[in-house]
């Protein structure tokens, strides 16, 4: 009763003017329920209309189709306008022990033998299952709030259509569903409505830094529920204390003893190898600290609560540096979970919270500490890995497509040495400790992509380069490559296709661009330089590691998404381990991809935030079919031939506001931002890590 009347009391204070719950502002339903009965209303073409009722989501009947191409439908005397409307939308729900296929149309001409301007798509639905459709006809109230999410209109899983332009959503005569199915097909239909959101999120962190427009159960409400938290789960951590091999499994023979950590085939399947001879598959999760950020400068209007800057709690502001292309500068932030722990645990909060870090992540399945985690964690007690980076080097490319950051230029002449220097101060206090398993540089490098098709983001490197200016490192490089391949400058224009009048006007000129034909020369070259220029990065990456006396394993930069394979194939010359960062759905995860490469891989990040509990999230799921994917997911990973481990991105969930350093405001963490275990994530960390080398055999 208290959450619902501080939501209230939020709603009131904000201004979210909400009929049906945050963040929906209108929401008008097509069906009437006292007109369904009478005659003409709601009208059918070899079907059937039952149980005509209201239910949870509005108005609801079940529409019983005879077989192919029968209808439910309503033509109206008058046009109706949903132009008004962010989308239509309706809850379905398939009665039947098969996947069906349902018709949507609505048209936009009286005479309804004119489509012109109407809009059809199909929707399918799986068996016995019960699923949301929008209709989008518009994107959603923008976000000026600087977060990389917006609370969504529902919290469910959710079948999806964009409507394109040309649907007249103004002018609409006539809307049917229909069965595409030759068998008969029963499907309930219910919440028929039109809806709009809305931007306005002031008032969405709580006390706690809690989302606070939802409830659920073990929301922290006090402090006195911080402590029963702590309490309930000091129990569960004793009862569960973890399958144990820290150091590997003795299901496999033992590959001997060494003084490092290596990778060997065993039955044909890649894992790590302790230093005590055991076979080893990683299972981590990453990010394991209390320093995450949300920044509060011109925003403080989202937060319910903040400490005073000048009180008990004022050291937990800081000037937060982001990194993020695009987001660059300083601003002031609060640690919040730092916050959270501080009242759950007392001022003095650290040790207590790492000795229960230490205990959940070995119930949890965990054998690895995963990268970015606090300093005091890699204490040797587990084995772990960490992360490295080329930040702070100045010599930098602009290129088209830019990640995190701009990429360093490795021809410069002083980036080894940098490197060399920053890694043997970066990796001091790691250099005796025997479950270091190795370091990965960088992170979702600005490689380019495949994925959005265009010549630009394929071959963003080489484009960046011959648009750098004339003494950037990379732009000399490729002009010397450019030179000895061509000899003369009317030999490149003959072969490119370009009009440069000399060597030195290309080395000036910053103004390339690329058409949607390439010819073949020109495709050739940039590929070729695209892998030189990673190939030099990578080479180089592996010399300073070697120079600044590390013995471990190089686990790769982190790649992002469709990576060009060019610089796959460059890194896989010089890394012991390809790592990828991945975040796509089982069922569309390159397996056999990874399968085919040459050096083994371990997925740096996976994790499915969802708009459930106090996250929002990007995969439309519910926290059931988020288990089944999880439980899917990490299965195909550990029965991977060529998969050698995968952590877990992160422990917390990101705060609701966005963390400072790029925004991000995901549900991604095993532990919510009040330092309280996600359950449905634990059950199912715990079941895989119960089992897995009897799933990797």
């Amino acid at each position: 009763m208290k959450r619902m009347l501080v939501h209230v009391l939020a709603l009131a204070c904000f201004g979210v003017a909400s009929a049906d719950g945050y963040p929906i502002v209108s929401r008008v339903e097509l069906l009437n329920q006292s007109a369904m009965a009478q005659d003409g209303y709601l009208r059918t073409q070899g079907a059937t209309v039952t149980g005509v009722q209201v239910g949870a989501t509005g108005v609801e009947y079940t529409a019983q189709f005879s077989g192919f191409r029968t209808w439910v439908f309503q033509n109206f005397e008058t046009a109706q306008n949903w132009s008004n409307a962010e989308m239509l939308t309706c809850v379905m729900t398939n009665f039947e022990s098969r996947p069906v296929r349902i018709g949507f149309m609505a048209q936009t001409r009286q005479d309804l033998t004119d489509y012109t301007n109407s809009y059809a798509t199909d929707i399918d639905l799986p068996a016995n299952t019960t699923r949301r459709v929008i209709l989008r006809f518009q994107d959603p109230a923008g976000n000026p709030w600087g977060t990389r999410e917006m609370p969504k209109a529902f919290d469910e899983e959710v079948i999806i259509r964009r409507v394109g332009s040309t649907f007249d959503n103004a002018h609409v005569w006539h809307w049917r569903f229909s069965s595409q199915e030759t068998l008969p097909t029963s499907v309930k239909v219910s919440d028929f409505s039109l809806v709009t959101t809305t931007s306005d999120i002031r008032g969405i962190s709580d006390e706690f830094f809690q989302y606070s427009f939802r409830d659920w159960p073990g929301k922290i409400q006090s402090v006195g529920d911080l402590f029963a938290a702590r309490d309930q789960e000091a129990l569960d951590l004793a009862a569960n204390p973890g399958p144990g091999g820290l150091d590997g499994t003795t299901s496999l023979p033992n590959q001997g003893a060494s003084s490092r950590w290596r990778i060997a085939t065993i039955n044909g399947k890649k894992y790590f190898v302790h230093p005590s001879g055991k076979p080893f598959w990683s299972l981590s999760i990453q990010a394991a600290h209390d320093w995450m950020t949300t920044w509060v400068d011109n925003r403080r209007e989202l937060f319910q609560y903040l400490p005073s800057e000048s009180g008990t709690f004022s050291d937990l502001y800081v000037n937060q540096t982001r990194i993020r292309s695009g987001m660059e500068g300083t601003v002031r932030a609060f640690l919040p979970v730092r916050y959270n722990l501080r009242l759950k645990y007392g001022e003095n909060y650290l040790n207590p919270w790492l000795n229960v870090m230490r205990q959940r992540l070995r119930s949890w399945g965990m054998n690895t500490v995963g990268a970015f985690s606090h300093s005091f964690l890699y204490d040797n007690a587990m084995p772990y890995t960490i992360g490295l980076d080329t930040t702070a080097y100045p010599t930098r490319l602009d290129t088209p497509v830019v990640g995190w950051l701009r990429l360093p230029d490795p021809y410069a002449s002083d980036f080894q040495t940098w490197m060399t220097n920053r890694f043997r101060t970066d990796l001091g206090v790691h250099a005796t400790r025997s479950n270091l398993i190795g370091v990965m540089v960088d992170n979702e490098m600005s490689w380019g992509n495949t994925y959005d098709g265009t010549n630009t983001a394929r071959y963003s490197v080489a484009v960046g380069t011959l648009n750098a200016p004339s003494t950037q490192p990379a732009k000399v490089a490729l002009i010397n490559f450019l030179k000895s391949r061509y000899q003369t400058i009317s030999r490149l224009n003959s072969a490119w296709g370009t009009r440069y009048s000399s060597w030195g006007a290309m080395q000036s000129n910053r103004s390339f661009s690329l058409g949607s034909n390439m010819r073949t020369a020109l495709t050739s070259d940039f590929r070729t330089f695209t892998q030189r220029f990673a190939s030099t990065y990578f080479t180089k990456v592996r010399n300073a590691l070697n120079g600044a006396g590390f013995t471990g394993l190089y686990l790769g930069c982190r790649f992002s998404t469709n990576n060009t394979p060019e610089v796959v194939t460059s890194a896989a010359a010089s890394v012991d381990v390809l790592t990828f960062n991945w975040y796509g759905a089982n069922a569309q995860t390159p397996w056999s991809y990874w399968s085919s490469l040459g050096k083994p891989v371990m997925i740096s990040e996976w994790s499915v935030p969802i708009n459930s509990r106090g996250s929002l999230g990007f995969n439309l799921l519910t926290p059931n079919s988020k288990r089944q994917e999880m439980t899917a997911f990490l299965t195909s990973a550990i029965r991977n031939p060529n998969i050698v481990g995968l952590q877990w991105f992160e422990t917390y969930d990101q705060p609701v506001t966005g963390r400072g350093v790029d925004g991000e405001n995901r549900g991604f963490g095993a532990l919510e931002i009040t330092d309280t275990p996600n359950p449905d994530v634990i059950a199912t960390m715990r079941q895989i890590g119960n089992q897995l080398y009897s799933l990797r055999r």
